[in-house]
């Protein structure tokens, strides 16, 4: 169980990491009104900063290499994924093995074609009983997604009509670990309706299928979306005019990212499933392709000046 306040004495927290990734050489200015202590402390992390940013760096290059020389395996997977399922020439052969066209109808129909009835395969009686048509091209089915589509449908259907969604069962079998497993079970349920848990394991289950493995990061420790609501009661305004509102918790929780495979990097020293028990893997990442925008309009990044235009690959 992590304990953020043993985090803070180790300094450990979200502002000392800023701290510590924003560390520069102060001005001559401000060495002067900086203490001895200050300035002994500045040039530790000045120093510690370099060397994780070395070791991140080798990180990155390693594992940019590693997916570049992998990636055709899963780019066939989508591939093979992204095609028809049917194409219009398979749909005759479907509708004729379901019973729906007859030999008969097929009779009739080659009579439009251009020396369609040369084609025709008949019997004593006259009666069409077969097509010798010539190979014009070939026909395709999609195995691949008919086959997982029934799969990722099967193992879906035991978990969406699951409510709640997450069933807790207590260890201490008394009275207040059955209650406080219960409520647990009905916030996981309420978490898992506001932020489609149920669509996100049926994309997970995709992934599992497709690609044999998949890994998901949550996008925040933790997010609360919040909005103004009306205050109840006879006045509906204050002595100014203003409506009286107060704050109110929309939805709160963890919600979750599901990258591609081939952007996701991890300790290849261990197996990828160490990380469900934290056993092997020291580091699990992933990167992805976003709106420059999106960054430099945020404030919650706090190495934005580090971030440019480049045609090329800066780390």
């Amino acid at each position: 169980m992590i304990d953020y306040e043993i985090l803070a004495d180790y300094g450990t927290t979200d502002n000392r990491l800023r701290e510590f990734f924003t560390a520069v050489q102060p001005t001559s200015a401000q060495q002067v009104k900086m203490t001895p202590e200050e300035l002994r402390v500045r040039e530790r992390d000045i120093k510690n900063r370099a060397r994780f940013e070395k070791w991140i760096s080798g990180l990155l290059q390693e594992h940019i290499v590693f997916s570049l020389s992998n990636h055709s395996k899963l780019a066939a997977v989508d591939m093979a994924w992204d095609s028809f399922p049917v194409n219009n020439a398979v749909v005759p052969l479907m509708q004729y093995a379901q019973g729906r066209i007859d030999m008969a109808q097929v009779g009739t129909w080659m009579q439009d074609i251009p020396n369609g009835s040369a084609y025709l395969r008949k019997n004593d009686k006259g009666e069409v009983i077969g097509v010798d048509m010539p190979k014009f091209f070939e026909v395709n089915i999609n195995l691949l997604r008919s086959v997982i589509t029934r799969r990722r449908a099967a193992q879906m259907q035991k978990y969406d009509r699951m409510w709640p969604y997450f069933k807790y069962e207590p260890r201490d079998q008394t009275q207040v670990g059955k209650l406080r497993a219960d409520m647990v079970s009905q916030r996981m349920d309420i978490m898992a309706d506001q932020y489609g848990y149920r669509h996100f394991m049926s994309q997970a289950a995709l992934h599992m299928l497709l690609y044999s493995k998949c890994v998901a990061f949550p996008r925040a420790h933790w997010e609360r979306e919040i909005q103004l609501e009306r205050m109840p009661g006879d006045m509906p305004k204050d002595e100014n005019g203003k409506l009286r509102t107060r704050t109110k918790v929309v939805r709160e929780g963890l919600s979750w990212v599901l990258p591609h495979p081939s952007r996701v990097f991890y300790d290849n020293n261990y197996p990828l499933t160490s990380l469900n028990d934290d056993t092997g893997c020291e580091y699990v990442g992933f990167w992805d392709v976003t709106r420059w925008g999106d960054i430099a309009n945020n404030g919650d990044y706090f190495n934005r000046k580090r971030v440019s235009y480049t045609s090329g690959m800066v780390l």
